[in-house]
């Protein structure tokens, strides 16, 4: 019987990773759109939104900042207790590779990426 169960029990695992990866997704950009949509545009229409972030998985946390992309003239910084993750829309103007790196280094931690999405650890509590 186990040549038969384990089998199809990994197919099943291998499923239910791939809806979770979906419903993450689709969770990541509903929460994105109503941090955004709370946050007022500066003089340029820019919107930032900042979330200090205290249950969502790194993965989670990745998948909102990816979602940012998707959206218009925006910045979303995510703060965890022990990490920083930073997304932006391509036309915000903002590298947050670049922003990420300097503010990192002041609190002894590290971390990078690209001028759309960013993240960097810090030792723990130097966030808090």
């Amino acid at each position: 019987d186990l040549a038969v169960l384990v089998p199809k029990q990994q197919e099943e695992v291998q499923s239910l990773r791939a809806q979770l990866v979906l419903l993450e997704t689709e969770l990541a950009g509903h929460r994105v759109r109503a941090l955004l949509a709370a946050a007022t545009p500066d003089a340029d229409g820019l919107r930032r939104a900042v979330h200090h972030a205290t249950t969502e998985s790194p993965t989670m946390l990745r998948a909102m900042a990816q979602a940012v992309g998707g959206e218009s003239h925006a910045v979303l910084i995510l703060v965890s207790p022990s990490a920083v993750v930073l997304g932006s829309s391509a036309d915000s103007g903002v590298d947050v590779g670049a922003l990420l790196k300097g503010a990192i280094a002041a609190h002894g931690g590290k971390g990078g990426g690209s001028p759309r999405l960013a993240q960097g650890v810090v030792p723990p509590g130097a966030l808090l």
